[in-house]
């Protein structure tokens, strides 16, 4: 009997001693998987690998040892704010260069999504091989984990979504302070302006929807808010806000331009991006620019200026012009302006089939000033239809032209003017089913 239950012990003692050892490979293999970088694969057959997330006011890219680099330089960012780096390491064949691709924040349910503001150049760079930090200063600042989406663009397909995704554990959960949103329609002044805010909507489908997305993908919406705007107790008509910056009580901040629709009384305007609309509150701080009703000592104007052939794309690019000299410049107070040679394009494209455009730099741009193209003619006098100015910072300007025929040369009246800053504090509700309709053409 006896040995019968010495058996017995030792047959338990190595089922358990089994037991622990798969539990413990299984433990062993669960950390190993979690402690591997998380890596993508883009359609050009780059990859991406996720190297660190770092967070504050200041950051600088790691040093990897696998690139074996002597002297490994490292890129840096720095703020006023805390905000939050993604850096990347990025593996491709040498002739794939720049790659193109863009990085955005999306809370785990998909509400909502930001893009980054920023990148650093290539650190610890070596041919095909490079760190690259991507700058967030909005992000689900109050979920555990979030996910960074990662849209390619490919000349066949143009702009596309990959299916795999980065997940962040989040740096920053506060705890956050609490705002509290005032009653709509709220009215806020700048001097003789006053404008009331009629409604604030989170989730409003875009005029522009971006091709291979759910038209619930929070890259196909936007944020719809309605405006009154007078100036001395009359509607003011040749105000329009053109940027806004909206904020909430976890430190996201995140800048857009406006789309208008209407006028006057019955206007709504539209803009990417919002964020999370579970929030309490919003100030949403808009920018309003003058269309008209400027002084002499605010315009400029630029005579035959030459019309030269171009692309699209090389008017799109960013700092196509900083190695070619100005056709004309002046100074208009303190502002250094200058103006380069109009293009026409080869093929019309771009928004309402653009024409051609023209680039103005202005150096260094003065704090709550704006610049505006007020008017186009041709050498024959005949006006130059416009559209909406788009900036892509630093100074430049770039406003696209509708058809000029057959001329040879264009004349160009700016306007250096002060804007007026408005902000309101809102709880975002629902968006309408179907968007404005679109009255710019």
């Amino acid at each position: 009997m006896l040995r019968a239950n010495i058996v017995v012990m030792k047959s338990k003692l190595y089922l358990w001693g089994g037991v622990l050892i798969l539990v413990a490979g299984l433990a062993a293999a669960m950390a190993w998987w979690l402690l591997q970088p998380q890596t993508l694969t883009l359609a050009s057959g780059a990859k991406l690998t996720l190297v660190a997330v770092t967070y504050g006011q200041h950051h600088a890219s790691p040093i990897l040892k696998s690139l074996d680099r002597p002297h490994q330089s490292k890129a840096r960012f720095d703020g006023t704010n805390d905000f939050l780096v993604v850096w990347i390491r990025q593996q491709h064949n040498p002739n794939q260069w720049p790659l193109n691709y863009q990085l955005f924040a999306y809370d785990r349910a998909a509400t909502a999504c930001v893009g980054s503001s920023g990148t650093t150049g290539n650190a610890n760079r070596r041919r095909g091989d490079e760190i690259v930090g991507f700058r967030f200063d909005a992000f689900p600042r109050r979920q555990r984990k979030f996910e960074l989406h990662v849209q390619e663009f490919t000349p066949r397909i143009g702009w596309q979504m990959r299916t795999n995704v980065f997940v962040i554990s989040n740096p920053a959960r506060g705890p956050f302070p609490t705002w509290y949103p005032n009653s709509l329609p709220d009215t806020e002044s700048d001097g003789d302006l006053d404008v009331t805010l009629t409604k604030l909507a989170s989730g409003a489908k875009t005029l522009y929807q971006r091709g291979g997305l759910r038209p619930d993908d929070p890259l196909n919406q936007g944020v719809m808010a309605g405006l009154q705007i007078q100036q001395n107790d009359h509607d003011a008509a040749n105000w329009q806000p053109v940027q806004v910056v909206t904020s909430d009580a976890t430190g996201n901040r995140v800048t857009a331009p406006v789309n208008n629709f209407g006028q006057g009384t019955g206007r709504v305007e539209l803009y990417q991006y919002g964020l999370w609309p579970d929030e309490p509150a919003w100030k949403v701080r808009f920018e309003f620019s003058r269309e008209s009703g400027f002084t002499e000592n605010e315009l400029w104007t630029a005579q035959k200026v030459p019309i030269q052939p171009g692309q699209l794309q090389d008017f799109w690019r960013f700092g196509h012009n900083r190695a070619n000299p100005p056709f004309a410049e002046t100074t208009v107070k303190g502002w250094h302006v200058k103006v380069f040679p109009a293009m026409q394009f080869s093929q019309p494209g771009g928004w309402g089939q653009l024409a051609g455009g023209i680039e103005v730099q202005a150096d260094p741009p003065p704090e709550g000033m704006r610049l505006t193209l007020v008017k186009v003619t041709d050498d024959q006098g005949q006006e130059v239809p416009t559209v909406n100015a788009f900036s892509p910072g630093g100074g430049s300007y770039r406003f696209g032209l509708r058809d000029f025929g057959d001329a040879k040369s264009l004349n160009l009246t700016l306007a250096l003017h002060q804007s007026r800053f408005i902000e309101f504090t809102a709880k975002p509700g629902p968006a309408p089913s179907r968007p404005p309709p679109d009255t710019n053409p």
